[in-house]
């Protein structure tokens, strides 16, 4: 088949996760590389930087579908570094996520309550 094997979807094998490069084209920018990732970190990730008042620009691309990463772009003001605000988001959607798994965990317990002893029918 002309399809990568599954385990490369997930196993770097000797690449970095991360890779941080300044970008020397404009101040106060960077370019980061995730491997093994793919449009649901990166849209998470660039709305959460543009939501941050440091943060001038943010956006990615995905080079090839066939490939699991994608490149990051942020451009910050001076008040604070791309790495820093990358960081500052990843945070702060780590901590979104959580209130998100909270309370689905929470909703769906209510509704297991209410169904309880109902037999449920699927179409």
């Amino acid at each position: 088949m002309n399809q990568p094997e599954r385990y490369e979807l997930i196993e770097l094998m000797g690449l970095p996760k991360v890779t941080y490069n300044l970008d020397s084209k404009s101040p106060n920018a960077a370019v980061i590389t995730i491997e093994k990732e793919d449009h649901s970190l990166a849209n998470m990730l660039a709305q959460q930087l543009l939501t941050d008042e440091r943060v001038l620009f943010a956006g990615y691309k995905v080079p090839h579908p066939l490939n699991h990463n994608f490149i990051l772009r942020v451009q910050t003001t001076e008040e604070c570094t791309p790495k820093q605000a990358i960081v500052d988001a990843a945070k702060a959607l780590i901590t979104h996520l959580e209130e998100i798994k909270v309370n689905f965990m929470r909703e769906w317990e209510l509704k297991m309550i209410s169904v309880e002893g109902v037999e449920m029918e699927f179409s």
